[in-house]
């Protein structure tokens, strides 16, 4: 009786497992990928927070008819204060999922490697806040005669070595989140050669 089609439990399962690490792996994957959305996006939530965004509509640099506009449209002459609050709810919503959900896509990776993630991201959110802090308010951009000498003038108030440190900081934080898990080398299985006793009882 031929053998040639009989497939072997040892095979079945092995296919199985390579289907089933495939699967986790994807699974991983696509957690990981959310989470760094999520990342992203609260790191632009917290810069957009610290140079104050909602401040530059309300100044009325960019229309004198806006601040009043805006006012009627939220109701109340307080309403960039209220989104940069609103922000800053949303960022730390947002870093704590993408936290949860990166430590999810490494949990395999050990314990080092986890709190390496929970350190760069908190790192990163650093970095975005120490960059805000570095160029000036938006709420207190002073209009020039022509939009390039506006933003001239805004350049020319940025503080550039404190530019640089928030580079540093960032750097650092993608350093830590991209540095690559402990590979586990598993130790070679040895098998005992029957004994030449066990071979004579037999």
């Amino acid at each position: 009786m031929s053998n040639a089609n009989v497939s072997m439990p040892g095979e079945i399962m092995s296919g199985g497992s390579s289907l089933g690490g495939f699967a986790s792996s994807l699974a991983r994957g696509v957690v990981g990928l959310i989470g760094s959305i999520l990342l992203f996006a609260s790191i632009l939530l917290a810069l957009g927070a610290a140079v104050d965004v909602p401040g530059l509509f309300s100044s009325g640099v960019l229309d004198p008819r806006q601040p009043h506009e805006l006012a009627m449209a939220f109701g109340t002459p307080q309403w960039p204060r209220l989104i940069i609050e609103g922000a800053t709810a949303a960022c730390v919503i947002t870093s704590v999922m993408s936290i949860v959900l990166l430590l999810m896509a490494r949990r395999s990776g050990g314990g080092a490697h986890m709190f390496r993630t929970v350190l760069g991201v908190l790192v990163l959110l650093a970095a975005a806040v120490a960059l805000g802090r570095a160029l000036p308010d938006l709420a207190y951009v002073t209009p020039a005669a022509t939009p390039g000498d506006t933003v001239d003038l805004y350049f020319q108030q940025v503080e550039f070595p404190a530019v640089i440190k928030a580079s540093f900081i960032f750097l650092l934080g993608a350093f830590l989140l991209g540095w690559p898990a402990r590979q586990y080398r598993r130790a070679p299985t040895i098998q005992q050669a029957p004994t030449a006793e066990k071979d004579a009882g037999q």
